[in-house]
């Protein structure tokens, strides 16, 4: 915490990984420790332990520049600290501020130490924006990756924190030095672009090293689940189990939807089509079959009674309106 200190005497100053901060110390007059370095050196140390242990108060938010705070980013900033673990799907809609959003997380992540080594992937025709916004309004300074640049012996190693194109650095020249460094956070604009798992996309995010991981995406699903799948293997492979697995348990309520699609595209039988689904079908609530009641058993000391179905089936009987099984 010695920068800090050398920047409060100054009134300005810049962290170890070259974020510039302005530095205020305020307080009553006569208390102790305000009045020499080595008691603000601890009054700091104090502070930096206290903030620590939770995220209520972020870091992130002191020195923007031409950025409107709006409450919706800054719980959503919140949450992925609290919550997500680093790895989250940010996908608002368009003009709801993914961009901002992700912005902010980075600038938090390297204030608190939790990244160091950063890698933005965005679309070629926005890395000029991206290289411009997070310079001017978040005070991060990022080494743009070219042709000629990435090129040079050990460039994407001697760089902490780089943004460049997804479609340079997927090319077959740079893709492998890509990969083989450690990266403590990426980040990926458009990230619907690495929805099938068979192209190079794909393979090169799936293929980093990374401890954290942000994806931005307005439409991360358009035709089918499975690009959803892929997405969320991702951020954290095995949460939704195998694929095999996944469409059984999702392939229900995408019948159920493609044939509500077609019922409704049938002209005039549009017009007599029931406003809501049956009873215990619709997306996201399908029928489920009925299963033999188990015998009862009288309960006792350390004795239950069985319940005869996982707990995920309860709740979708519950849900959709079966009696409360005992």
């Amino acid at each position: 915490m010695s920068w800090l200190v050398d920047a409060w005497r100054s009134g300005a100053g810049t962290t170890p990984d070259g974020l510039r901060v302005a530095v205020t110390v305020s307080g009553p007059t006569g208390v102790p420790g305000l009045a020499d370095p080595m008691g603000i050196d601890l009054r700091l140390e104090s502070a930096r332990l206290r903030l620590l242990r939770g995220y209520d108060e972020l870091l992130c938010l002191d020195g923007l520049q031409g950025v409107e705070q709006l409450p919706h980013q800054i719980e959503t900033v919140r949450r992925v600290l609290r919550q997500f673990r680093g790895r989250v799907l940010l996908a608002d809609e368009v003009g709801l501020g993914k961009t901002i959003e992700a912005c902010l997380l980075m600038r938090e992540y390297l204030l608190r130490g939790l990244a160091k080594r950063v890698l933005v992937l965005v679309p070629a025709n926005l890395v000029p924006q991206w290289a411009e916004e997070l310079e001017a309004k978040f005070r991060l300074s990022f080494m743009v990756a070219e042709q000629r640049s990435a090129a040079k012996a050990g460039f994407w190693k001697d760089h902490d924190r780089v943004l460049t194109s997804l479609s340079l650095a997927k090319s077959k020249r740079f893709m492998d030095e890509v990969a083989a460094v450690p990266w403590d956070l990426v980040v990926v604009d458009e990230a619907h672009h690495c929805k099938n798992r068979n192209t190079r996309n794909f393979q090169l995010v799936n293929s980093l090293r990374r401890r954290f991981c942000f994806l931005l995406s307005a439409t991360p699903v358009q035709n089918d689940l499975l690009e959803l799948y892929n997405l969320l293997t991702l951020l954290e492979p095995g949460h939704l189990r195998s694929e095999a697995e996944f469409k059984r348990c999702a392939g229900d309520d995408a019948a159920w939807a493609a044939g509500r699609h077609r019922h409704l595209g049938q002209g005039a039988a549009a017009d007599r089509a029931p406003a809501l689904p049956p009873s215990g079908q619709g997306p996201g609530l399908r029928r489920l079959p009925r299963h033999p009641r188990p015998p009862a058993r009288r309960a006792g000391p350390g004795r239950h009674r069985p319940c005869g179905l996982p707990w995920w089936h309860r709740c979708r009987r519950q849900a959709s309106g079966h009696r409360r099984l005992p």
